[in-house]
């Protein structure tokens, strides 16, 4: 399926989610988990040539997990094996040149494909998705090291459905994002990082603080999270968030964004990992690098732009 398919079905799925108003024929299985998507004992072979590989933690999540998709717990086995699962894949060495692991709920969401629709429950689980390149046999000897890793923490396969599903679709988050829009939905996203011993109160503490401030605007929030950079000592937290409009859009979101960033600065994140700090971010780096960092890079700056021309008003508080 194309794109603009795959999309009409995820906005569909979001709507029906939410509570948004003529929600698609056939919806409602996906809202209720009633996807072919992904088994939490399951793992899967990408087939994009020999060194491409996808993957699932075997360890299955309470029931609410996906089926909900809004109620997802950050604390469930699912989502703290998974973590544990490419952490040992990073810290092995292996060498993945792409490795991406998504939530329970943004798992489902990805995954949801037309074909699919009520043919099985979602039990739970996290997709990872491994990609190697370089020499044959250099890919060869790199995916037989992660995948014994992988098979070692509970991997096992889904087919290749699923990641040929995701391959094509994962530059279509343009489209989806305007068809939820005209469907009068609020979508954004935020970044974080830390080290792996805190990637799971930094997930819960984000997650809790968008969707206790959207409930507060009047609306039940979708919050999707996936591990997008992985390295030694820790990896970055990339978050999706989609609810209903109310009110003004730009305020409301205004207000979840500051709640998301005091949560960061609160639970030991990054306030942000490569989106840059920016007028968005700014009033949280006095935090994160204290006094003497921000007159060091004051000091930077003073010395290569004297005359404040270049970005004034983006980094500096």
């Amino acid at each position: 399926h194309g794109i603009e398919g795959e999309g009409e079905l995820k906005v569909g799925a979001v709507k029906e989610a939410l509570g948004f108003r003529d929600a698609e024929e056939g919806v409602d299985e996906v809202a209720k988990g009633g996807v072919g998507v992904v088994r939490g004992e399951e793992v899967a072979d990408l087939g994009l040539e020999e060194a491409h590989e996808i993957f699932v933690d075997g360890i299955e999540a309470d029931e609410e997990g996906v089926g909900a998709h809004i109620s997802v717990d950050h604390k469930s086995p699912a989502v703290i094996g998974s973590q544990v699962l490419v952490r040992a894949v990073v810290q092995t060495g292996t060498g993945p040149t792409v490795i991406r692991l998504s939530d329970e709920a943004e798992t489902g969401i990805n995954l949801a494909t037309t074909e699919h629709i009520g043919e099985q429950q979602i039990t739970g689980g996290c997709l990872a998705v491994t990609v190697f390149e370089g020499s044959a046999e250099h890919t060869e000897s790199r995916h037989a090291e992660t995948l014994a890793v992988l098979a070692a923490h509970g991997g096992t396969s889904l087919g290749e459905a699923p990641a040929r599903a995701w391959e094509h679709g994962r530059f279509g988050a343009p489209y989806l994002r305007d068809g939820l829009l005209a469907a009068g939905a609020l979508c954004e996203t935020l970044e974080t990082a830390t080290q792996w011993s805190n990637v799971g109160a930094l997930k819960a503490a984000v997650t809790a603080a968008l969707t206790d401030t959207l409930a507060d605007s009047g609306t039940a929030a979708l919050v999707l999270c996936h591990i997008s950079h992985v390295y030694p000592t820790g990896a970055s937290l990339y978050f999706t968030v989609v609810a209903a409009q109310r009110g003004n859009p730009v305020d409301q979101w205004r207000a979840a964004k500051a709640a998301a960033s005091d949560a960061i600065m609160r639970t030991g994140g990054t306030i942000t990992h490569h989106h840059a700090v920016g007028t968005d971010h700014r009033p949280w780096l006095t935090e994160e690098v204290g006094e003497v960092g921000v007159r060091v890079l004051q000091a930077v700056k003073d010395c290569l732009d004297p005359a404040g021309i270049l970005n004034p008003g983006k980094l500096i508080p």
